[in-house]
């Protein structure tokens, strides 16, 4: 059975997009409903997915205020979310309309009532059938972004204890997944902010090459019981720094101590962090602190170098995080998604009971902690590994909502799009992804789903391209050997083909080729294009 949140599927995201849709003109903004894009003042503004959505029920329905309820419903389609949930969306989209100096002059808030869209409105009208224009492919371009942009560098560890390597990787980790919940913030991801690990390089280096202004660095020394930790906020341009602390506290404190810092640190920018929801239950255990470092543990050794001895390796580290700490939702996780990775990699001895343990893992982890966006984010991945992309792209949305610099989440995403026939947003989500996490040790992944999206688009060279650069970043994983192989096939080169494929089984032979005519069809736009690949990847398979 597929893993589904608390609710249905979001019907409302379906009828935004009607045959007949619209561009609705308000003040210096375009809300172009077809293209799903905001402009203001003739620019393109970044806006969060369901903020978008509102936008565009309070303007089609101008005529009458939207009762809580009614919007609640329309946007989250059943789940159970509550109305701090909406009002920060109506803060969001207040926000990309540039409706902030509280007088509601486009969005009106009428205490006990609802919401009510009062700007004055010009509508054109737009037939969808032909399509917005195809986008341009996207380039990276490290442009630093308006928002304040910070990289949380890997915490130096003063001593040789394995221990207090680990501590300070985990608190590291931690502060980048607290700062980036602040949605205003632009957050280097994990993986790029960890490739700078053990490196001493100027601070305007680093910068440079990440197209942030701040940086946090620290340093982590453990003596028996006590844990003393720095932390300072550096401004890159200027090299001075903007904020330094230490703490001196017992090791059970750490968790206090990450926040104290993410608190200095998202102070020290000019705003308020929301600490109002009490501490985890899972951080009252007193068995979290081994736990959390084995997560942490095992997300290490899988990511960067992932084939079938890391995802056994991280799978062992899961199962003993679980054995310590059974509410560990993200442990649950995580260990979801590596037994449905062993399934899809033709690694699993066991095909039936592992895929059912991994959706039991995962069920548990959502009842756990359905809001945690890293673990929605691997729910995503289980989902969109196992065939069910509708309800990943719903796990998904939610975990780029709450946390939306997560580079894992977004490319994920873009994964499930490919598999749902759309491929055009999948570019562009890849290439976000990219430019949030730009020295990302799991970049072939990224670059395995760019390669997906140009194969569902018939764009074969593109695609063949694509993947000779996932396999330059790392060649131990078979799917983009057999990608490359069924694009060469396609532009009729087959002798390099069969070398691609030949390449591939030299890595693992789990999966037959008929798994691999599955996948393909999966992800097609049509079952006339996985028939054809079908036949493809027949003529050039070669066990």
């Amino acid at each position: 059975m597929p893993l589904l949140t608390r609710g249905n599927d979001n019907r409302f995201m379906a009828e935004a997009i009607s045959k007949q849709t619209e561009a609705f003109r308000f003040g210096d903004c375009v809300l172009d409903t077809a293209a799903r894009e905001l402009h203001r003042g003739g620019t393109p503004v970044a806006i969060e997915p369901r903020a978008f959505d509102l936008l565009v029920y309070l303007v089609r329905n101008r005529e009458r205020t939207i009762a809580k309820d009614e919007l609640l419903d329309a946007l989250w389609s059943g789940q159970v979310v509550s109305e701090t949930s909406l009002t920060r969306c109506v803060m969001k989209a207040r926000k990309a309309v540039g409706d902030t100096a509280g007088d509601g002059k486009v969005i009106r808030t009428l205490p006990r009532h609802g919401y009510r869209f009062v700007a004055a409105v010009d509508t054109v009208a737009q037939q969808a059938e032909s399509g917005p224009a195809p986008p341009s492919k996207p380039e990276v371009v490290l442009e630093r972004p308006s928002a304040p942009s910070v990289v949380v560098l890997p915490f130096t560890v003063l001593g040789s204890n394995e221990e207090t390597a680990m501590l300070a990787d985990g608190l590291t980790e931690d502060i980048i997944t607290d700062l980036s919940q602040n949605g205003w913030l632009f957050v280097i991801a994990r993986n790029s902010s960890f490739s700078y690990k053990g490196q001493t390089l100027p601070s305007k280096q680093i910068a440079a090459e990440l197209g942030v202004r701040y940086l946090v660095e620290g340093s982590v020394r453990r003596l028996g019981d006590q844990l003393r930790v720095s932390a300072e906020l550096v401004d890159a341009d200027s090299g001075t720094q903007q904020w330094s602390q230490r703490y001196d506290r017992p090791v059970s404190d750490l968790f206090a101590v990450q926040d104290e810092i993410t608190l200095g640190i998202v102070a020290s920018l000019g705003s308020e962090i929301r600490r109002a929801e009490s501490k985890r239950a899972r951080r009252a255990d007193p068995d979290t602190l081994d736990a959390w470092g084995l997560v942490h543990r095992g997300i290490a050794v899988s990511w960067s170098t992932f084939n079938h001895e890391t995802n056994l390796e991280a799978e062992k580290l899961y199962r003993r995080a679980i054995a310590l700490a059974p509410g560990d939702a993200r442990a649950h996780a995580f260990l979801a998604t590596s037994l449905a990775m062993k399934v899809t990699n033709g690694w699993s001895h066991d095909f039936r009971g592992e895929r059912s343990e991994a959706w039991a893992e995962g069920q548990k982890a959502l009842d756990l902690d359905p809001e945690d966006p890293m673990v929605l984010g691997q729910l995503g991945h289980l989902n969109t590994c196992l065939f069910h992309p509708e309800a990943a792209l719903h796990l998904l949305d939610r975990s780029v909502e709450l946390d939306p610099n997560n580079a894992f989440s977004i490319a994920i995403r873009s994964f499930a799009l490919t598999a749902m026939k759309r491929a055009d947003e999948a570019l562009l989500g890849v290439e976000q992804a990219m430019r949030r996490s730009p020295r990302d040790p799991a970049i072939h992944w990224f670059l395995t789903f760019k390669s997906w999206a140009y194969l569902q688009l018939g764009q074969y060279h593109e695609c063949t391209e694509t993947a000779r650069k996932s396999i330059s970043a790392y060649s131990g994983w078979q799917p983009p050997w057999i990608t490359l192989g069924l694009a060469l096939a396609a532009l009729g080169d087959f002798k390099e083909a069969r070398h691609a494929i030949k390449h591939g089984h030299r890595l693992a032979t789990g999966v037959p080729r008929f798994g691999f005519q599955d996948f393909f069809h999966y992800i097609a736009r049509d079952p006339e294009q996985g028939e054809e690949h079908a036949i493809l990847l027949e003529r050039i398979w070669d066990e």
